[in-house]
């Protein structure tokens, strides 16, 4: 700008040469160089050369601007490949991370419910052995029960027979006219067990009276035990003596 405002056009030629030469800077009055160039009298060449030149350097920048759109139309492109890169790799590690999760819920699921068969398993197998133990305890009560009441029949009919039997000697005795029947004794207190006294007989038979029952554990003649009342003999002994 001094070279113009100094009328010096050779200066001003060789500082159009140098590289970096700013066009656009103004004077005091907000003139560029051409705009100054052109207002002086006998620049009209200068003026030529700062069109050209700062045409030269439009173009310049234009084409500086023109690479770096260019620079930065491939470096966007690099970007958005990388970040396309980058999103896919995110997406394949959540899909990764949702399969592993799948599959860990899968798996968890899976031993979960293996665990409550085993468990509803196991409680079925104690609930039908506690019912296995329960039938063979009632099955041992009810053949206890049974052989107990088969062991009191058998011995009621041993006693049946023994009863008929003393009935059938007594009826022989009643027939004979050579013997007057007498009532039979106590084998404990001897007196003769005559109605209306209670009579006891042990499983094989004999009998005792009901005062001397109260006082015995078992039979006074052959140690077994009293096992209730004659009510036959008693029976018989009433008809014989009408009593």
């Amino acid at each position: 700008m001094c070279a113009i405002d100094g009328s010096r056009q050779n200066a001003a030629k060789n500082l159009l040469l140098v590289e970096g030469t700013d066009f656009q800077q103004t004077n005091s009055w907000g003139r560029t160089l051409l705009q100054q160039a052109r207002r002086l009298c006998g620049m009209g060449e200068l003026a030529e050369l700062l069109e050209d030149a700062e045409n030269k350097a439009e173009a310049a920048k234009i084409e500086i601007a023109s690479s770096n759109a260019e620079q930065g139309v491939e470096d966007m492109k690099a970007r958005l490949e990388k970040l396309q890169t980058s999103e896919n790799q995110r997406k394949q590690k959540q899909i990764q991370e949702c399969e592993e999760q799948y599959k860990q819920k899968v798996d968890n699921e899976k031993k979960e419910h293996e665990e409550k068969v085993q468990k509803y398993l196991e409680s079925m197998e104690s609930e039908f052995r506690s019912k296995m133990l329960n039938i063979e305890q009632e099955k041992e009560e009810e053949l206890s029960e049974i052989t107990e009441s088969a062991e009191f029949l058998a011995e009621t009919e041993d006693i049946k027979e023994k009863i008929k039997k003393i009935q059938s000697k007594i009826n022989e005795i009643i027939s004979s006219p050579k013997k007057v029947p007498s009532a039979p004794e106590c084998p404990v207190c001897t007196n003769e067990m005559l109605p209306p006294l209670k009579i006891f007989n042990c499983a094989n038979g004999h009998a005792v009276c009901e005062n001397c029952r109260t006082k015995l554990d078992s039979c006074p003649k052959c140690r077994e035990n009293i096992v209730g009342r004659a009510t036959e003999l008693e029976n018989f002994i009433q008809n014989v003596f009408e009593i």
